[in-house]
């Protein structure tokens, strides 16, 4: 988390000289005899107590004690499925909120709140890199080619495709990224993290004998989504303990190379050079029907996976999503899934947090029908219902 937090400043910061602008320059430091922070934190405060008076109102617990809490973890899993209807904008006030007036409530639990909270960044809206389009890309006579959308990327990705890009990559091309592209594809397919993800991993193995292979294995990920509400928290852990070798020596290496990548600032060079020799590749290998594979496309993939044995909470999870509908209804559909035998290297949640996926999204049905009754959202309509690439 500290290694993506100083990238990002960096990158900021780099940004802005790069326009000629001095970072932090004529700042203000009081305002009428009070410095900013403590007006603003007092602020803060008068919105964290309405914060819990809400939540309060919602859990039927009643105006009395109205500032106190009996359970601060409750009230932050309540808290965090405000989230998708807020702007990003908006969401920074509310989060600052919550973490004053919980650091005035006595509860041995406010601590661990709070600690919920503040891990509740990322950088995604300022590092995603857009996938470029192939340049040399025709359509089908007759056909034109879509704008700049993902309109032409596949939501899938069939195994027997997939197959043959792999050998393609391993055998045929000569670019310097054939094999890290193959490693991005292996653990992409088997683990469903978005692309940007792959700058904020860690992997802690653990000898366990009474495994299939002897070791347990969790990856831990920074949720690329966190800043706009589509996201589980501020990070979220993979139980890749069923892996092969293989497979998990490729989440390994993809896992040490996003991190040097970030740190060295060319990821988002990196991440595009990868998906234009992924792109070349299917402009190579499918000429007589076009299909564009993105690097996305592996996300959707194991979601369409997943689907044949894991639960919508648990794809959820493992995903990084709140809302359970994201996941069933923007990624790859059931019938698109790998066979059984197909699928070899099978990812796990953790039980604790398909359990907060299933409490946000317990608060979060509750905000859409409160909406629905009182006429400020037509019936049917919610949050987590389009076809984005989430």
């Amino acid at each position: 988390m500290k290694a993506v937090h100083s990238a990002r400043k960096r990158k900021l910061r780099d940004r802005a000289l790069a326009l000629g602008r001095d970072p932090g320059a004529n700042s203000s430091p009081s305002v009428d005899g009070m410095t900013r922070s403590e007006k603003t934190h007092e602020g803060y405060l008068v919105r964290g107590r309405q914060l819990i008076a809400r939540y309060r109102r919602h859990a039927g617990l009643g105006r009395s004690g109205a500032l106190t809490l009996e359970d601060p973890i409750d009230f932050v899993n309540w808290f965090f499925s405000l989230k998708p209807n807020l702007t990003a904008a908006a969401w920074r006030p509310y989060r600052q909120s919550a973490k004053a007036v919980l650091a005035t409530i006595p509860h041995d639990d406010a601590e661990k709140a709070v600690a919920m909270i503040e891990s509740d960044y990322s950088e995604a809206a300022h590092t995603s890199a857009r996938e470029p389009e192939p340049e040399d890309f025709k359509p089908k006579p007759g056909r034109k080619l879509p704008r700049r959308t993902s309109a032409l990327k596949e939501k899938r990705f069939p195994k027997a495709d997939f197959d043959r890009i792999i050998s393609y990559l391993k055998f045929v091309t000569r670019s310097k990224h054939a094999d890290s592209l193959v490693d991005w594809m292996m653990a992409g397919v088997s683990t469903g993290l978005r692309p940007i993800e792959w700058q904020a991993t860690d992997l802690e193995i653990k000898d366990n004998p009474n495994t299939p292979y002897g070791r347990e294995v969790y990856l831990y990920v920074v949720n690329a989504k966190s800043t706009n509400g589509r996201a589980n928290g501020a990070h979220r852990t993979i139980d890749l303990t069923g892996f092969t070798d293989e497979t998990l020596e490729a989440v390994q290496r993809m896992s040490s190379r996003g991190m040097q990548w970030l740190v060295e600032g060319r990821y988002d060079d990196m991440q595009s050079q990868h998906s234009q020799l992924l792109y070349s590749a299917c402009n190579t290998l499918f000429k007589q029907k076009p299909k564009v594979y993105a690097l996305y496309s592996l996300r959707h993939q194991f979601v369409a996976n997943a689907k044949n044995f894991h639960e919508p909470a648990a794809i959820s999870a493992m995903c990084g999503h709140i809302v359970t509908d994201t996941a069933m209804v923007s990624y790859g559909k059931k019938r698109s899934g790998w066979g059984p035998d197909e699928v070899v290297d099978r990812a796990e949640p953790l039980p604790e947090e398909v359990a907060t996926v299933r409490q946000q999204h317990k608060f979060f049905d509750e905000h859409i029908r409160h909406q629905q009754e009182a006429g400020l959202i037509e019936p049917g309509m919610g949050f987590g219902m389009g076809g984005g690439e989430e």
